[in-house]
């Protein structure tokens, strides 16, 4: 039996009677092992919750030594009773030496006259067989690594990849750091704190990660963030360390030397990998600390210098790890120019170590 002849002979059709069947556009995943591959199912779902759309999901073991290709196509349900409407998803489950047929079985099950976009569960630059195929096809394409072994590499990949395609490119770790980023812009929003950002002596980014066994994975926000601070401040990156498990960062600025630490927080008030408190020194000695206060959606802001100190006071923080938000952010807002700028920022030999 040929590969197509499969998808048809696989349909297990839900009880679809009496209920919408809808699809906004064509949502086309790819993960690289098992675990990406629960992690990229999770995000389907939460797309899936709110814009219905056809699923072609793609998942390879890397780890597996077998040969295999096996597709299958279900129709999926949302919501209950009268406002259920299902979708159409067809999975394609394949070893690393049977992924050069993927493409060719994706193309024909694209609905026409939708919008295509490609969620990757891996860093999109080590993606040599699929996406190159692919990507012409799509308006958008997100990705979300869970690590990235070179950031220097990825950068410079990424930038040259931005260029090629000429299309919109979203980072979903990037996405992830959006609620502290419009903190940190309404924190250092007047002129007089925004001269004290960019007088930083000391930075320290804390993440929700474990202290005694610290994981690499986890900090990737944490670099996004003050990568991003570097770039529109003008900061001139030294260099990179580690330091008893924590990433030591040192940048020159028009006012001095600036050092930024990267440490996890044994929390779980938010997700690990997400940002969890931000502390600036500077070098006139002015102090701001912002950091969650046992609530995941509110930030407390601390601020003083050698003169007065602060009423402190609490705002709110978006949730863009997850749900509508995360979801809008990736799928709907424009490409960021700030994002390529970080990228320019990581595109340095510093970065190009593991961490």
């Amino acid at each position: 039996m040929d590969t197509m002849n499969e998808f048809q002979e696989n349909v297990k059709v839900a009880e679809c009677q009496n209920l919408i069947k809808a699809s906004l556009f064509n949502l086309i995943v790819v993960a690289n092992s098992l675990s990406r591959g629960l992690h990229c199912q999770e995000l389907v779902r939460i797309v899936t919750e709110k814009f219905p759309c056809r699923v072609i999901f793609v998942q390879s073991d890397e780890s597996s030594q077998a040969d295999f290709f096996h597709t299958e196509h279900t129709i999926q349900s949302i919501g209950t009773g009268s406002s259920s409407v299902c979708f159409d998803q067809f999975t394609i489950d394949s070893s690393t030496n049977q992924l050069h047929k993927v493409p060719f079985l994706i193309l024909p099950n694209i609905m026409p006259d939708l919008p295509v976009y490609i969620l990757i569960g891996h860093d999109p630059t080590s993606d040599h067989v699929i996406l190159p195929q692919i990507h012409k096809y799509a308006n958008r394409v997100v990705f979300d690594c869970e690590t990235i072994d070179n950031l220097q590499r990825f950068s410079e990949r990424m930038l040259a990849l931005m260029q090629e395609t000429h299309g919109d490119l979203i980072d979903v770790n990037w996405a992830r750091t959006k609620a502290w980023r419009e903190v940190m812009a309404q924190v250092f929003g007047s002129t007089d704190a925004l001269e004290h950002l960019k007088q930083a002596k000391m930075l320290q980014i804390s993440f929700a990660g474990r202290t005694l066994h610290p994981q690499p994975k986890h900090e990737l926000q944490a670099i996004y963030l003050q990568a991003w601070l570097a770039a529109q401040l003008g900061w001139t990156l030294q260099s990179t360390q580690k330091e008893d498990g924590h990433l030591s960062i040192s940048y020159r600025s028009h006012h001095g030397e600036v050092t930024i630490s990267i440490v996890p927080k044994d929390t779980e008030i938010v997700e690990n990998g997400a940002i969890y408190a931000i502390e600036l020194m500077t070098h006139s000695e002015a102090h701001y600390l912002l950091s969650h206060e046992n609530d995941r959606q509110l930030v407390g802001v601390h601020a003083s210098t050698l003169e007065r100190c602060e009423m402190p006071y609490t705002l709110f923080l978006h949730n863009y790890q997850k749900g509508t938000a995360l979801v809008n952010e990736i799928f709907y807002q424009p490409f960021s120019e700030h994002y390529q700028a970080m990228l320019h920022a990581l595109n340095h030999t510093a970065w190009g170590q593991s961490l």
